[in-house]
């Protein structure tokens, strides 16, 4: 069993420079440890395995700001319903879809961005999310308990396009939609090419463009995927 730990993580001794969003009609104040190029220099040979710990759940990618833009536009599809939040990082989808009444479960693999996300919940005024650290390779819920799941930049490599896909067969409720933002990765083609070939509905509902909250004078890509089963 990789789900870690259903018990609250340890909240981080410090946090770097307040970060603030606008996002979804209202302003999120973030607590962070601190930028990834701060956090880079703190990593050890150790953190470059298989299961490589680069912290890149310590900043807020435009991925993230399509989706929250997309949760926001859905909101009846999300009030009272039990929703999972895939890498998670610091909480800001999270935060976004408990604000439009959703029953929200941050799931991360890192305890560090759990710790930031607890923070940041009761910070802006949501007290009830659940956050969870867990692996979603070998996912610790009942099969079909969710009816709504959402990530934004959750695959970065091939390696991740089974693991996706095997959750959401599991996880996913019957009749349930999931939506996945990205920034245009060639990896995403693959990923639509391998649920639509075991048996899922995949279509993209969104592609808009966002200046990146980190320093960057490019603005980026984002495109939101929907997906649901076939029989559902």
């Amino acid at each position: 069993m990789v789900c870690r730990s259903c018990n609250p993580q340890p909240l981080p001794d410090q946090s770097g420079p307040l970060l603030e969003i606008d996002l979804a009609g209202r302003t999120w104040q973030l607590e962070r440890a601190g930028d990834l190029a701060q956090l880079w220099d703190q990593l050890g040979e150790e953190d470059f395995g298989d299961d490589e710990r680069i912290p890149y759940w310590t900043e807020i990618w435009p991925s993230s700001l399509g989706l929250g833009e997309w949760l926001a536009e859905q909101q009846v599809r999300i009030e009272g319903k039990l929703c999972l939040d895939l890498g998670c990082g610091l909480g800001l989808t999270a935060l976004v879809g408990a604000s439009l009444g959703g029953r929200v479960v941050g799931i991360d693999y890192e305890a560090d961005a759990l710790g930031f996300a607890r923070i940041n919940g009761p910070k802006n005024g949501m007290d009830g999310i659940a956050w969870l650290l867990a692996d979603w390779r070998e996912p610790c819920f009942r099969r079909g308990c969710a009816p709504v799941i959402w990530g934004a930049d959750v695959m970065y490599e091939k390696r991740f396009i089974e693991p996706v896909s095997d959750f959401l067969s599991q996880v996913l409720a019957p009749g349930g939609v999931a939506w996945l933002a990205e920034p245009g990765r060639r990896l995403y083609e693959d990923f639509v090419d391998h649920v639509l070939s075991t048996g899922w509905d995949c279509r993209q509902v969104a592609a808009r463009s966002f200046d990146p909250p980190y320093a960057s004078k490019v603005r980026v890509p984002v495109n939101v995927w929907e997906l649901r089963r076939k029989d559902g």
